[in-house]
Parts: C-alpha cells; structure tokens; sequence
C-alpha cells in the first residue's frame, strides 16, 4: 500500500513542482526585484544533494530522489553526482569539497553569500512550511514569492540556532535522539560525554543535513575527509559505513564551529525513543536513561507516528513543531514511510 501512494505521489508532486519551478525561474527572469537579498546577510539559499545518477535513483523499488528533488521548496538544487556513479562515502565527501572548493573560486555577488542547504537525498523530503511563513504566504501567491519566503525563513532559523549558545556559530547541523548513526552503530560511554548539554532530548549530531557559508562548510568537510583518511583501525571500523562518525570527531574539537539543531526547526528526524531498557540486550546510549529506540517496533510505530504526527496537506508536524525537512534515517525510516503514505494521500 505504501509503495502504491509513493508512485501515485511523485507525478502529482513532480507536476506542482516543475510548474513551479517554472514559474520561479522565469519571474526571476522577467522581474529583478526577485533577486533582491532574501536576508541582509544572505543573497540565497541553495541545496546540494549528491546523489548517483546510476543504481542510487531507486532504493527498494521506490523513486527516492525524485520524492527529495520534487519537495524542495527552493529552485536551485546542485545535484553533484548525478551523471556518476556511486563509490562509496568518501565519494561523496569528495565530491562536496570539489563543489565548494569551485564555489570559493567565485566572487560574491553584491558583496553577499550564498547559504548552503547540504542534505541527504535517498531518505529526505522537505515540508511545505506555508503556515509559518511571514505575511501569511499560502494560497494564491506566486510560486515566485513562495520560494523567496521559504528562503528567508530557513535563513532567520539558520540565524537563530547559529546564535542560540551565545556565540555564532557558521555551521548549524542536524541532530537525533540515538548516540549513534542511525542505530546500527552504537558510541561509547566516553564518547557521549563529548556531547555538550542539550535542551532537549535530540542531543546527537546526525550528519543527515547541515547549513552554512562555503567556506565554513569546506572546511569541514576538508577536515572530515583527512579524519577519514588519517583513521587508525579502530576509527575506520567505526566508520566503515558511515562518515557520521567522523564528522562526530570533527564536532567534538571543534564545537566553536558548529551549532545543534536541537529543536529540529530545520532537520526534523523521525527516529524515535523510550525511556525504558530494550527488550533484547542493547544498551544504547540516549539523552534519557534508560532507553531504546521505538520508531523500528514493528508491533508499535504505527501507534508513535499517528500519537505524535500530525499531516496537513502537505506539511508532516511533530507535536507542534513543522521542520524545514525530515530525515527518516535507520530506525526512523519506518515512520517515514508513513509520512509518505500520508502526503500520497493528502498532499
């Protein structure tokens, strides 16, 4: 059933937002106005994604970048892998400092930078944020002025996380409620420890999304790739599947760079815990103690997504709260194939 509404979706979705990105490239076009600032410290605001244009499209049968592309609600995505094939992390983390290492290259244009959206694209879509918008944006108002509002509002949540320690921050990533990748990799006592007190319990860094100007990000991502190069044994076993534990160790040394998104204002994720012990023998390590992960309970997710998600058109809350984007990563990626089967139903 899910699988049905995610094809039902796409060309639904791929149709409402190729005419609006239509309309968008040529209002930009025709009327300068638009290519104002979209904050005074931010010209725009652009994605990158990399995402293979060989076996990586499909995952499982389902059309998973076409559901990332067609929700973004911005009209430049760099998609900077697509006419290649996948090699692996480090090909991505390549890939990406290629792109900002060419985007350095280039002048500022009017003085102002660009601010980068870099996301996951195979298990991420973006929410339609009209609800939250200034002055009210919702139907009726061109597609043109839509995307300039979801600009400026992922650039006034960008501004408020960055400084919402008392220092700016460049950086701002996306964070989950396991200490770990995605479930499949736990981290050690120690290593939760390096964790800074959190708000909320969303403590952990999910390297899933990440925000900030080109040259901050490079330099992570630079510093990430020689970690990755550099690992010990033990290091590269931890991060055999994953660069999350590497950009973890970057984060660790150098928490002056990066701010949390504890709140999940920009990168919602759907993976979700209890604060009790897990019915097997893992202990895992969460902001809570005791806890496990709750979102991949085959006999209760169904119950978690529809108790603390909410669908609106084409919108997926969580208690409150409406995310730029939703990440269903590892034990969250239950609950978001529900979300898909709930916007393939009303969006």
């Amino acid at each position: 059933r899910i699988q049905m509404y995610l094809f039902v979706m796409v060309p639904r979705m791929a149709q409402m937002r190729s005419t609006a990105s239509s309309v968008v490239q040529k209002a930009q076009h025709d009327d300068p106005a638009l290519t104002d600032p979209v904050h005074p410290r931010w010209r725009s605001v652009e994605v990158v994604t990399c995402v293979s244009g060989g076996t990586q499209l499909m995952v499982a049968d389902f059309p998973v970048f076409d559901i990332f592309r067609e929700t973004t609600p911005l009209p430049t995505v760099h998609n900077i892998c697509e006419n290649v094939e996948w090699e692996g992390m480090h090909f991505r983390l390549r890939a990406y400092a290629h792109f900002f290492r060419e985007v350095l290259e280039q002048p500022a244009a009017g003085g102002l930078e660009v601010l980068y959206l870099v996301s996951d694209g195979l298990d991420v879509f973006f929410n339609d944020v009209s609800e939250t918008l200034h002055g009210g944006v919702a139907g009726g108002v061109s597609p043109a002025d839509r995307a300039r509002a979801t600009a400026r509002l992922l650039a006034e949540r960008y501004e408020a996380v960055a400084s919402s320690g008392g220092s700016k921050k460049p950086i701002v990533m996306s964070t989950e409620r396991l200490c770990g990748w995605g479930g499949a990799k736990l981290c050690s006592e120690d290593d939760e420890a390096r964790y800074p007190e959190s708000p909320t319990d969303s403590k952990y860094l999910n390297a899933g999304g990440y925000m900030g100007p080109a040259r901050a990000l490079s330099a992570m991502i630079e510093a990430v790739l020689h970690l990755k190069e550099h690992a010990d044994e033990v290091d590269m076993e931890k991060g055999r599947q994953s660069d999350q534990y590497f950009f973890k160790k970057y984060f660790w040394d150098n928490q002056h760079m990066i701010a949390l998104d504890y709140g999940q204002t920009i990168f919602g994720n759907f993976l979700e815990i209890v604060n009790k012990p897990c019915e097997n023998d893992w202990v895992p390590l969460c902001a809570v103690k005791p806890c496990c992960t709750e979102s991949d309970h085959f006999k209760t997710f169904h119950s978690i997504f529809y108790g603390r998600y909410q669908v609106r058109g084409c919108m997926v809350w969580r208690q409150g709260n409406l995310p730029v984007s939703w990440h269903g990563n590892g034990a969250g990626k239950w609950l978001w194939l529900l979300a898909l089967d709930r916007l393939g139903l009303q969006c």
